[in-house]
């Protein structure tokens, strides 16, 4: 992974399916100037690298070379295996989704990556609903009272359902080498489900 300006600034905009020209209009500068920069000839500004940043929705640290997260995840949070990764707990498993969304964002097609968002919201959303049945969240915070917050809960699911379908339609990638703390937590899920329908299928 090249870790320069010039270099992330090219991939970016590789894998968004621009070309030089089309790229160069969007960001206010000329083709000539975008290539460049590109090949490193020539240092731009630091407005130009916040304009970079917020077109293609990256942090400037991971332009600059500063963090291989794009979404500017900490150490914690970072993509390189640890240890722990081989133990299911919370770390392992917030560590998991932070790679799940940080992919998400990284293979440049926008529509996966909304779904993807909508989908950590609404699965948020509904531990937010049940943690304020449980009297662990004010009602206050809520705008949908509690009995139609119910219904909102079923609603939520059934969303789920769609949205998690509709992740099919969307373009492939090809698959990079998975994290440690995803394999944890597909191993952790798939035994938790083999425990609990076992009386009912086999497989």
């Amino acid at each position: 992974m090249n870790k320069s300006f010039s270099g992330r600034l090219s991939e970016l905009r590789k894998e968004r399916g621009l070309s030089q020209k089309e790229a160069a209009i969007q960001l206010g500068v000329s083709q000539a100037l975008l290539s460049h920069y590109e090949k490193g000839i020539r240092e731009c500004g630091l407005d130009f690298v916040v304009k970079v940043s917020e077109f293609y929705g990256v942090t400037c640290d991971y332009l600059l070379g500063k963090s291989d997260s794009r979404m500017g995840f900490n150490g914690e949070l970072g993509f390189r295996d640890i240890p722990e990764d081989n133990e299911m707990n919370f770390h392992t498993l917030i560590r998991a989704a932070a790679n799940v969304i940080e992919e998400a964002n990284r293979d440049g097609g926008k529509e996966y990556s909304d779904i993807v968002g909508r989908i950590y919201v609404l699965i948020v959303y509904k531990l937010l609903l049940s943690s304020r049945d449980s009297g662990r969240l004010p009602n206050e915070l809520f705008t949908i009272p509690s009995e139609p917050g119910k219904y909102a809960t079923s609603l939520i699911s059934y969303k789920l359902e769609s949205l998690f379908a509709s992740l099919k339609n969307t373009s492939q990638e090809t698959c990079q080498q998975v994290p440690r703390s995803v394999e944890t937590v597909v191993e952790f899920a798939e035994q938790y489900v083999r425990d609990n329908i076992k009386d009912v299928i086999a497989f």
